[in-house]
């Protein structure tokens, strides 16, 4: 009889085994958490609505690879949402009020404290941007 509850013991123990787990994120993932600041420098021009391409700044937070932030121009503050890759790749989509998507950019990280990359709009602006630690 005991031999038999060992056994019932023991099976319960291996049939939790295939059980899912929650995976905790990456430290890769993690490395890039935290506050950061940057700036958005126009390659200049005419917007499609007859203004002008300005520069413009940001900040966000970065947290298990996925950045929430915001981006302040000509035309008012915008909401930015971007995921980033352990690798430090990070692509992104500008947001209006309404939540409709303006405006993507992409980069990389360019070392533990920084990223760079490119931007454009739905107006037709273009360039780069650079982002710190804040």
């Amino acid at each position: 009889m005991r031999t038999l509850a060992t056994f019932g013991f023991a099976a319960l123990l291996l049939a939790g085994c295939d059980a899912p787990v929650a995976t905790a994120p990456t430290p890769a993932t993690q490395a890039f958490d935290g506050s950061w600041t940057g700036t958005f420098t126009s390659s200049g021009g005419v917007a499609l609505d007859g203004g002008v391409c300005t520069d413009a700044t940001g900040e966000g937070v970065i947290t298990n690879g996925e950045m929430d932030g915001s981006a302040n121009t000509r035309y008012g503050l915008f909401q930015a949402k971007a995921t980033v890759a352990p690798g430090g790749a990070i692509e992104g989509t500008f947001f209006n009020v309404g939540g409709t998507g303006v405006g993507m950019f992409s980069g990389a990280a360019s070392g533990p404290d920084s990223f760079a990359g490119t931007f454009e709009d739905s107006l037709g602006c273009d360039g780069t941007w650079v982002m710190q630690r804040a």
